[in-house]
């Protein structure tokens, strides 16, 4: 339920003409024109008719969470011009420059401000510790540390006004973006810092606090939220405008495809296909965070505690300027500014990281949607690719023609698509053509493959295979001989009569072996597509060091729909995220979201708990009239303290693995 304030934004907003957007989509061969339509309303993409499809649990539920007000969604819009074409070479140069100048702006701004808070602070350590050379000059320093903290306050003021100036609008459709915090706070300490100095000009004992070091502190953090935003999204556009082959990442219920399982909850699954052109890049960029939506509830809340501070310390101390001073400290430590810094440093780190992987993750709402992944879905050559299964050898019964026995059984191998597939691939050196047509394929679970050559029946797979058309198959203790480390044993019949025996090593993928662990730790389940009778849960646990109970063998018709959906092309994709047709990398940003999310959770936690301890603490000293023995160096410098104690919390949990 949107709040009164969201409510009240779209009332003003109403009127206002709405932006046009065209968004158009190209490939090689369908382009689809979509005229004086938001981004936002983009039909469902049409598939095919043997397509499975199933309900879209990401997007439909990041949609719901994040969608901003009407107005600053139309801000957005007029500010950055969304990316249509991927033909459109000189819209994305635009959007790129548009990015960097910002960026570059950004940058200048937060190292000035910085300047301003170590001037700030210098003035808050020589005026509290008073030094024996202020002791002699003839100077009202307290006059002349107020005019100072002034003086810094304005350039600050001058340095950040842009900012300020778009909060001031934010403020005025009551619309509480994160910027608006720093506006109240702005007020407060201006209005401190002038009846400091007109106090303190006529009365040269009067003690000044202004707090211009911690409001210069929480407005660097304010300029730096946009700098990791903006980074982060002229990082992902590069992403977005290459010309590889992108992968949309979406989320579904595993329940609604495969057969009824143990798990009575919502399997929430990410999986990746194939996309043409990633759309509405900007506006999702920009999109209200979470985080974000979490700190325009406390502005409002915040401004009310503020004003209730400064009625009680005037009723306890019966003084304006205490009571002054009480609203100024309040409105500066009611809102935590470092919450949403810190989490945009913990996303960015995040990103540059996934990106390296080959995905591209828009942002925290994103993060947060995979980190509830519960399941993935993984084909048996992703945990053992191709190259990784070699043939050792071969064991002949019967005096069999292996040249004959090796296309035979290569003429059914091969029209599967499993690691072993390869294998036979090579032997043939993948002349497929020179095989005889195999018909009437199935495949027996966990035993192996049937099918038909010539008219007779060919088996291949294990010994269970052999057992149900009572085929007579070779000892345990000869199977010894020929098992050694990674090996398994593959045997091939014609009719009732067993041919030969090969031998298989399968060398599991060392990319994905930590990243499968990093799953596991996060209690998602592994479901396994596969036709490789070899290829058994014990074996799989075995290999990657995983617990048997977070695996399972997908059958073969469930593994067929499943491959329905994952085998879809869209012509367009909302940008949330993507990869580069890699399941390492898709795998690997699951287990780092998890650790990313967990990471979010702790420093919003450590956040709330500072605010709560800053609203009784602000309160007993009110009641207990101890407010004017808080100085400004004191509480610059206990800020300051939860911020790298912050800091360092969010950095216990590592995603990089």
């Amino acid at each position: 339920m949107k709040s009164f304030f969201y409510r009240f934004a779209e009332v003003f907003s109403k009127n206002k003409k709405t932006s046009k957007y065209k968004e158009i989509f190209s490939t090689t061969e369908n382009k689809l024109n979509l005229q004086n339509t938001s981004p936002l309303d983009i039909p469902d993409e049409q598939l095919d008719s043997d397509c499975f499809n199933v309900r879209s649990l990401f997007h439909d539920e990041f949609s719901d969470k994040t969608r901003t007000s009407e107005f600053l969604s139309e801000e957005i819009t007029v500010l950055y011009p969304e990316y249509t074409n991927p033909l459109e070479l000189d819209a994305a140069k635009d959007i790129s420059k548009i990015l960097k100048k910002e960026i570059k702006s950004l940058k200048v701004k937060s190292f000035t401000l910085s300047i301003f808070f170590i001037l700030s602070f210098i003035l808050d350590v020589l005026i509290r510790i008073k030094p024996a050379f202020l002791s002699s000059v003839p100077v009202n320093t307290s006059a002349l540390y107020s005019i100072s903290s002034l003086f810094i306050l304005l350039l600050s003021f001058i340095v950040g006004f842009k900012i300020i100036k778009h909060a001031f609008i934010h403020v005025s459709y009551a619309v509480f973006a994160p910027d608006t915090a720093i506006i109240f706070p702005l007020i407060t300490t201006f209005l401190n810092c002038v009846i400091s100095f007109v106090f303190s000009f006529f009365d040269a004992s009067f003690q000044t606090n202004n707090f211009v070091s911690l409001f210069i502190f929480n407005f660097i953090l304010i300029v730096l939220n946009p700098l990791f935003c903006k980074k982060r999204i002229l990082n992902n556009f590069k992403f977005v405008t290459s010309s590889k082959q992108k992968y949309n990442i979406d989320m579904y219920d595993l329940n609604e495809l495969i057969s009824p399982t143990s798990h009575k909850k919502k399997l929430f699954t990410a999986y990746q296909y194939k996309t043409n052109f990633l759309t509405n890049f900007i506006r999702n960029s920009h999109r209200e965070t979470l985080s974000e939506h979490l700190i325009s509830k406390i502005i409002p809340f915040s401004i009310i505690f503020s004003v209730l501070c400064g009625i009680l310390s005037l009723i306890f101390t019966k003084s304006p300027t205490c009571a002054l001073a009480a609203l100024n400290i309040s409105s500066l430590t009611s809102v935590p500014f470092a919450m949403l810094f810190l989490v945009n440093f913990i996303v960015s780190a995040l990103c540059k990281y996934t990106m390296k992987n080959r995905t591209m993750i828009i942002g925290e709402n994103a993060i947060k949607r995979l980190s509830n992944t519960k399941s993935i879905v993984l084909n048996d050559s992703d945990l053992y690719p191709p190259n990784n299964v070699v043939l050792r050898g071969i064991k002949t019964f019967n005096g069999q023609r292996i040249d004959e026995a090796i296309l035979y059984a290569a003429a059914v191998v091969c029209h599967i698509n499993a690691p072993v597939s390869k294998v036979f691939d090579k032997i043939i050196m993948g002349k497929r053509t020179i095989l005889t047509n195999a018909s009437g394929i199935v495949y027996k679970e966990e035993k192996g493959v049937v099918g038909w050559v010539n008219g007779k029946r060919i088996l291949v797979g294990n010994r269970e295979l052999l057992k149900e058309f009572k085929i007579v198959s070779p000892s345990r203790d000869y199977e010894k001989k020929y098992r050694i480390p990674n090996c398994e044993l593959t045997y091939f019949a014609i009719g009732r009569e067993l041919v030969a025996m090969f031998i298989l090593e399968y060398t599991p993928s060392k990319s994905l072996h930590q990243a499968l662990s990093s799953c596991i730790k996060n209690n998602i389940k592994v479901f396994i597509k596969t036709v490789d009778s070899n290829l058994t849960l014990s074996k799989i646990s075995a290999d990657f060091g995983l617990n048997e109970k977070f695996l399972t063998l997908l059958s073969y018709d469930d593994s067929q729909k499943i491959n329905k959906l994952y085998n879809k092309t869209e012509n367009h994709s909302n940008a949330f995220l993507a990869t580069l047709d890699s399941c390492v990398s898709l795998v690997k940003s699951i287990g780092a979201c998890c650790f990313a999310k967990n990471n979010i959770i702790l420093v919003t936690a450590i956040q709330g708990l500072q605010l709560i301890l800053n609203t009784f603490l602000i309160l007993y000293l009110i009641i207990c009239s101890g407010l004017s023995e808080l100085h400004t160096l004191e509480l610059t410098i206990y800020s300051l303290l939860w911020f790298i104690f912050t800091a360092i919390a969010s950095k216990i949990k590592k995603f990089k693995y």
